[in-house]
């Protein structure tokens, strides 16, 4: 449960970085997921005591489902001629 709501909320965060901006929706997703890539690579220093190189594995997940989400948005967006 704890995995599954984790990937939705990265998915949405993407999501919603996208859908406030109108200009440049991609450039906004990849920046927050390099905020989050970077927050929790952060936070993985700590865990790679304890669980290896493994622990690696989730900042890259993360930017990958918060780009995700923000590829979802421009998909879905209306077309402008």
């Amino acid at each position: 449960g704890l995995l599954v709501g984790g990937a939705l909320s990265y998915l949405l965060l993407g999501y919603v970085a996208a859908w406030m901006e109108r200009d440049r929706p991609m450039m906004v997703t990849g920046v927050a997921a390099l905020f989050g890539v970077m927050l929790h690579t952060l936070m993985a220093q700590d865990g790679l005591r304890e669980f290896g190189s493994g622990a690696l594995v989730v900042p890259l997940l993360v930017g990958c489902l918060v780009t995700a989400g923000g590829v979802w948005r421009v998909a879905r967006a209306p077309r402008v001629s």
